[in-house]
């Protein structure tokens, strides 16, 4: 294996770092690696794949043995499970738009990879060693024998996600829930022979959302590590690290729970969130609701869009999100994990496409449903809902206050809602979306409703919008789609409508429900607003066409 030479330039300052991994390098992983990248400029990085020795012959069929008689029904179901996804669940489409290309480890300059079968291997070994590395960092759950983690000229770095040293094993976040802790975290440790146990060289606190789930909460731990890492190495780089020996903890070090126990600690956060709902309907009239979704959407609108296919008449629904957090339950926030799984099913049963394009292709027969992902207003979690985008290839259009993103100004109908402000994006957040693909366009100034607020004040704030979008965002801003406030019918007057063309709008999108047909209005580009209550089920319900209502308006 042979690696670049290293510039003049960054000559006495190279940073050489071995990256473990595991088996495989993750998303999160990979973004890890890449925000390294981009904040040191000088380092070289090579990413080590491998795997603990596995267990093989006599000694697997004891390792099996003993965890089925650890868990004689849970592991059986495990499996079982499984097999059942494998079998059940239909192959998964490609989104059809090409525009955001996930985090790759092949795009990024001065970093090599390097596969092994077993860490421990004289191969692997002597690899790293003639890399040089000045420090590793592990990044993955595999262990790394001491041999292994002393070739760096500092040794090795481990991120755990929890506050050390309490909740040591993993997986990250679940003991937490188990136990209803209110906090967790992110510590990054020096590696040594004991269990999560070397000195700590940097930790942040996160606060446990009331209403996160398993999945959710590891999603925000691996969001807040990616950060954490960088911090780390920066500070070693800068010879201002510190160590701190770890403390006596006060909850035990844990590993993988049982499948059961996981099930049920998954459904006691959704029964959490579930009682949350107020809007929610329960008991027989919810199930009987959800049967009815399920017919129509698995029965008549399998039979209609067979027609529809054929002619070219098949629609397209715009789903708009507008908060991805478990902080809160009501009508305008998506859960995390609900958000990757309803990523996942419209990836998985319509064609994905990125919003620029379905305009451009306006009139064009369309074959199968399809979706076009939207977020209004500009909330600073939308931020990390682009990174669950990016993982997914999921294009995606935020449609933004202009005079709240970059401020501390808050959304009105939060505090009206909620009674608590919510923070909004960054603009210098809204530029690192636009370079990683993402569209930018207008939803007002002050999320003014232009129903009530005369028609002189409506075309000055759409003007303003659109000024504000082009100093912050350049050639990347869509100042001339504009999705108003609010959204339904009554919130947009008719002279406003007749002044938009001369204000520079060319594409005017509501929020009011329905779908689009090939050859839709571009004065009215309909969306659906996306509840915190919906099932899978009630979610391709939407797509399909079905009216339902989510809430009070936006």
């Amino acid at each position: 294996m042979s690696y670049a030479s290293v510039d003049s330039t960054a000559e006495g300052r190279t940073r050489r770092i071995v990256v473990f991994v595991g088996a495989k390098v993750d998303d999160a992983g990979i973004e890890a690696i890449e925000k390294l990248v981009t904040c040191m400029p000088h380092a070289r990085i090579l990413v080590v794949e491998a795997a603990t020795k596995r267990l093989r012959g006599r000694a697997a069929w004891r390792a099996a043995l003993e965890r089925l008689r650890r868990e004689p029904l849970s592991w059986p179901l495990e499996v079982g499970c499984g097999l059942a996804r494998l079998l059940l669940v239909p192959g998964r489409a490609d989104a059809v738009s090409t525009r955001i290309e996930p985090a790759s480890l092949d795009a990024l300059p001065y970093v090599w990879q390097a596969a092994f079968d077993d860490i421990e291997t004289s191969a692997c070994q002597e690899a790293i060693s003639k890399f040089a590395p000045w420090l590793g960092i592990s990044l993955g759950t595999t262990h790394i024998p001491r041999v292994v983690a002393a070739l760096p000229e500092l040794g090795t770095i481990h991120v755990h996600k929890s506050y050390l040293p309490e909740y040591r094993g993993g997986p990250p976040g679940f003991w937490e829930l188990h136990d209803g802790a209110l906090e967790t975290g992110v510590s990054v440790h020096w590696l040594d022979e004991r269990r999560d146990k070397g000195d700590i060289l940097v930790q942040r606190r996160l606060e446990v959302p009331p209403y996160a789930t398993p999945r959710g909460l590891e999603l925000l731990l691996e969001d807040l590590a990616c950060e954490l890492i960088t911090e780390a190495v920066q500070s070693l780089d800068e010879e201002t690290a510190t160590r701190k020996p770890q403390l006596v903890p006060s909850t035990p070090t844990r590993d993988r729970p049982p499948f059961l126990l996981r099930r049920r600690v998954e459904r006691a956060c959704l029964q959490r969130r579930r009682a949350a709902q107020v809007h929610r309907a329960s008991g027989l009239r919810e199930a009987c609701k959800q049967a009815a979704l399920f017919l129509w959407v698995h029965g008549y609108c399998m039979l209609r869009n067979f027609f529809r296919g054929a002619r070219g008449q098949q629609h397209t629904a715009i789903l708009v999100f507008h908060r991805v957090s478990d902080t809160f339950t009501d009508t305008i926030t998506t859960g995390v994990e609900q958000f990757t799984k309803l990523l996942e099913l419209a990836k998985r049963h319509y064609d994905v496409l990125d919003m620029a394009e379905w305009l451009r292709d306006r009139g064009k027969p369309r074959r199968r449903p399809a979706v076009v992902f939207a977020f209004d207003d500009g909330y600073a979690d939308n931020y990390f809902a682009a990174k669950l985008l990016r993982r997914a290839g999921v294009p995606c259009t935020f449609f933004v206050c202009t005079g709240i993103v970059g401020t501390d100004d808050p959304f009105l109908h939060d505090l009206e809602r909620i009674g608590v402000r919510v923070p909004a994006l960054t603009w210098d957040q809204c530029r690192e979306m636009a370079a990683r693909g993402f569209h930018f366009a207008s939803h007002s100034v002050y999320h003014t409703d232009f129903g009530t607020s005369g028609s002189d004040a409506a075309i000055d704030e759409i003007e303003a919008a659109g000024r504000h979008l082009r100093k912050h965002l350049g050639l990347e801003a869509r100042d001339h789609w504009l999705a108003h406030p609010f959204g339904f019918a009554h919130n947009m007057t008719a002279e406003v409508r007749q002044r938009l063309e001369r204000a520079g709008v060319e594409v005017l999108f509501s929020s009011s429900g329905g779908t689009n047909p090939p050859g839709f209005s571009l004065d009215n580009v309909r969306r659906i607003p996306v509840s915190s209550a919906i099932s899978n089920t009630a979610f391709c319900a939407l797509v399909e066409g079905w009216k339902m209502d989510l809430g009070p308006g936006r």
